[in-house]
């Protein structure tokens, strides 16, 4: 039984692990596109 459960606990940290790396991925991505959306808004009202 405790052999279940430790395939089933590492299964849902590998989960868990992906979907923070993602996450990560994501946000780190979010500021410079910000900015340079920024610039690119700038650039049309001139």
């Amino acid at each position: 039984m405790t052999a279940v459960v430790a395939v089933e606990a590492g299964k849902e940290a590998r989960r868990t692990a992906f979907i923070l790396a993602a996450s990560q991925a994501i946000i780190g991505s979010a500021a410079p596109i910000a900015i340079s959306m920024g610039g690119l808004a700038g650039q049309y009202l001139l």
